[in-house]
């Protein structure tokens, strides 16, 4: 499923997903971060050196990737993951339950 809008809030702390069957999730930063598939934050969660984000973290840019997926830069210096759309749908059902 693709979205249809992606906004970043005004404060930068989240960031809105709307999807095509009317579904739409607000995602925060610091569990967007947290959920980041990039190799290195896997490999620091594997090795348990990933410190839980910051509440404070912001969403500083979004850049898209082709027609498949955005990639969030955050105020931390993270840059390197990208979300494509499967994985921020499932993100958005995963904050829905309750992380």
């Amino acid at each position: 499923m693709v979205p249809t809008e992606i906004l970043l809030s005004k404060d930068k702390k989240a960031l809105t997903v709307h999807w095509a069957d009317q579904q739409s999730a607000n995602l925060p930063a610091p569990f967007l971060r947290e959920n980041c598939q990039s190799a290195g934050s896997k490999r620091a969660r594997l090795e348990h050196r990933e410190a839980a984000p910051s509440t404070a973290l912001v969403i500083n840019e979004i850049h898209p990737i082709g027609s498949y997926a955005i990639n969030l830069v955050f105020s931390d210096g993270h840059d390197r993951g990208i979300y494509p759309w499967p994985y921020l749908r499932e993100l958005s059902e995963k904050y829905a339950l309750g992380n």
